[in-house]
Parts: C-alpha cells; structure tokens; sequence
C-alpha cells in the first residue's frame, strides 16, 4: 500500500503557499490603487481656488479664533471627529461606513457616509455632488493633497465659513442670525448643535418644516458631543430636553 504522507503537504509548505499567496495578493492590490491613482489623478481640477481663497464682499467670515469651542466640537462630533488626526481622509470611518450603510439602506434609512471635513471643501469649491467613482477618487486624492498645503485650523475655517446650511445661510454666521437671531458668541449648547446637524441634510432637517426630525438630529450630534467628551451626559440630557425655538424670519414667512 503506498505511503500517502509522502505526498500530504507539510504545514511548513502550506506556511509557504500561503506566503506567496499574500505576496501576489499584496502587489495586485498595490497595483490597482497605483493605476486608479495615477488615472484619476491626471487631471485634476486646480486646489489654488481653495488655497488662494478670498470671500465674497459682504459675506460675514469668521476667523477660526473666534469661533465658540462649543460649535467647533459640534462640529467636529457631527462630521469628523478624527479631523485633527486624519490626513485628509479616515480609513476607519470608511470601513465603518460601509458596514454600517448596508444595513441603514436596507433598512430605507439615508447612508451615513464618511466624508471628512476636508473632502466636503474640495467637493463644495472643486467638485460636482453627483456620487461616481470619478468624484469619489478625485475626492480623496484632493483632500490629500489639500491637508499638505494647507494647516487643519484653515481647513476648518473654510468649512464653517463656506457650507450650505439651509436657510439662505452659507456659513455658521449666517445660521446663526437666521435659525436664532444671535450673533455666534451667544449661541447656546443646543443651538449649535442643530446648526452642526444641518449640514448632512439642511433641508430635511429644517427646523420650522421638519421640527421632528431637526430635534431628533440635534439631539444625536448632543448625543455624539457626549461621547465624544466635550459635555458630560448630564449636559446632553439637559440640551436635549430644550426647544428649538427658531426666530420668526424677517421676511415673516419661513426658509
């Protein structure tokens, strides 16, 4: 009778086969990335709009000194809570993001997504908002780019100086006169709050159409500042409980 262990692979060959695999598999993916990135890289629109960016006359912008630390942490929970520590973008977010939104799109509920702050500068001046792998690529490799020429503290001020939040409010200064009537040093926790919400949707969560579903998500990005450590658990409870309490818009009629 033959002696099949003759021909069983040992353990120290599988070690060996499974090497090799890893090694193949390593340099078909570092293959890829480096051809999507030098495709989609060829031509990609100027970054100096951002760098060399000047606001429009009239238009309040405040410098990031002077905004309220509890706006920036707002911010920051709503958004991108790893902004000061990501290049650009945040591959764990992503990756939790992907797992998270097929659940929440089979559910029927809007994707999570997993933009850092500084994709959402390069889309608002540099790209369209139509998802394609194009935008996407041309995205992330802007946003790379972007963070080695420009300091995190700008980058933040273009954000909360330039998003749409709804409301005919183009920046933080705007949203806070129009949604409260208060200049943005005496916004209170849970009115910057629902202004840093307004960016994932500023329709849908408009406070005087959709009351519902603007405190629901003022009270998530609460909830988020909480765990986050920039209030305690006390204080959301307290912020939460709060009303809206929009002012009434010039015009007499809401946004």
């Amino acid at each position: 009778m033959p002696d099949v262990r003759s021909h069983t692979p040992s353990f120290g060959r599988w070690i060996r086969i499974a090497l090799v695999a890893s090694i193949i598999l390593g340099v078909a993916v570092v293959g890829t990335v480096s051809a999507v990135v030098w495709y989609y890289g060829r031509d990609l629109p100027d970054y100096h709009k951002i760098t060399d960016y000047h606001p429009p006359p009239g238009r309040p912008f405040v410098k990031v000194s002077a905004l309220p630390p509890v706006l920036i942490h707002a911010f920051l929970s709503a958004e991108d809570r790893n902004f000061f520590s990501h290049p650009g973008i945040d591959v764990v977010a992503i990756m939790r993001a992907m797992v998270v939104d097929v659940f929440r799109t089979a559910s029927g509920h809007r994707p999570i997504g997993a933009s850092t702050i500084t994709q959402q500068v390069v889309r608002h001046f540099l790209l369209s908002d139509r998802l394609t792998l194009k935008r996407k690529v041309e995205e992330i490799l802007l946003a790379l780019r972007i963070e080695r020429v420009l300091s995190k503290d700008r980058i933040l001020e273009l954000y909360v100086n330039t998003i749409y939040l709804g409301c005919r409010s183009w920046g933080v200064a705007e949203a806070a006169e129009n949604y409260f009537g208060e200049p943005l040093g005496k916004l209170t926790l849970p009115q910057a709050a629902l202004i840093a919400g307004l960016p994932q949707a500023p329709h849908d969560y408009n406070p005087w159409h959709f009351p519902l579903l603007a405190k629901e998500r003022r009270n998530q990005v609460l909830g988020l500042m909480a765990e986050n450590g920039y209030i305690t658990a006390e204080q959301a409870r307290v912020a939460k409980s709060a009303p809206l309490v929009p002012v009434a818009p010039a015009s007499g009629k809401p946004c």
